[in-house]
């Protein structure tokens, strides 16, 4: 009886493990929109660790997913990093 517990518990453990592992690796690619009363348009675009602005005084920027943080690049700003959140399918920095 102790085994098949024990069995029962590790099993369960198992498959907690692995439903909660799957969440951290969701990709980010796509396109993000401002979406507001005021305006609705596309704001930047995401490719595995790059994205690219396309309004704004910075032009492209780096991803580091484990320390959840972006590296804004370009022109007419100096490089900077700043922290994202990425929350059902909402991605929310503050730039």
């Amino acid at each position: 009886m102790r085994k098949l517990v024990g069995i029962l518990l590790l099993s369960l453990s198992i498959i907690t493990l692995i439903a909660c592992s799957k969440n951290n690796h969701q990709s980010l690619d796509g396109e993000y929109y401002w979406i507001s009363s005021e305006r609705n348009e596309l704001v930047f675009t995401i490719k595995g660790d790059k994205g690219s602005i396309e309004h704004g005084e910075a032009d492209n920027f780096k991803i580091d997913k484990q320390k959840k943080t972006i590296e804004l690049t370009g022109q007419d700003i100096a490089k900077r990093t700043e922290g994202y959140s990425f929350k059902d399918g909402v991605f929310s920095v503050d730039i």
